[in-house]
């Protein structure tokens, strides 16, 4: 065999090796992202399951309390008004959590897509409750003070509760008309996809880059 020939077989060896080398680093790699996005999940559902152990508990004592005060309704229908937020954001914590039981062991195009429904499902829950949140602080108010033992239809008096009740229709509606007109618009923006990020929690973005990361092993593969 001549020099040019050993030459050859060794640099085959070599790029065999370190062919070898690659496939190894990039299947170590990827198996990082799987473990980032796995943590990423397990963080929002434990999340998910303290914010819903919560809302359940609220559902339960505002329930109590408009059984104890249903003779009286001007205390007890704001009441039923935070009842029915609270059983609202009991719903959402429920339908995020089906929504979060994202398979890592599916093809990784089809968990992505999950994902991003987990996202937007997210994002709205937590969106349209700052959007509401302004509304519910009137009946929240006469609630706690009759809970302190304090009767708000008499200090601070009506025209405090009527003034703030306006303000939460006002914020409610300008919210919505936000939500409405600008949509379209913010429709693939940056900065939006930044803020949608903030609003459905970093578990979910953090989980969204390493799936990324994820499907590009998938195609240099």
């Amino acid at each position: 065999m001549t020099d040019l020939d050993e030459l050859k077989t060794l640099w085959r060896e070599h790029d065999r090796k370190l062919d070898a080398v690659l496939r190894i680093n990039h299947r170590l790699l990827e198996e990082v992202s799987l473990r980032r996005a796995r943590s990423a999940l397990a963080g929002l559902r434990a999340t998910l399951g303290v914010e819903l152990a919560a809302n359940a508990v609220a559902v339960a004592l505002l329930a109590a309390y408009v059984v104890a005060r249903v003779d009286e309704p001007r205390f007890a229908l704001p009441g039923v008004a935070l009842w029915i937020g609270a059983i609202a954001a009991v719903v959402g914590d429920v339908r995020q959590l089906v929504a979060g039981r994202v398979s890592l062991d599916e093809p990784v195009l089809a968990a992505q897509r999950r994902l991003e429904q987990l996202r937007g499902l997210r994002a709205s829950c937590v969106r349209w409750t700052l959007i509401v949140a302004p509304l519910a602080w009137t009946p929240l108010a006469i609630v706690a003070l009759d809970c302190a033992g304090v009767d708000a239809w008499v200090v601070p008096g009506p025209a405090w509760l009527a003034a703030n009740l306006a303000f939460g229709v006002v914020m409610l509606a300008g919210g919505w008309w936000l939500s409405v007109q600008y949509a379209a618009r913010w429709a693939g923006s940056p900065r939006l996809r930044r803020l949608t990020d903030a609003l459905s929690g970093r578990g979910v973005a953090d989980a969204a880059a390493a799936l990324r990361r994820v499907a590009e092993f998938e195609v240099e593969a």
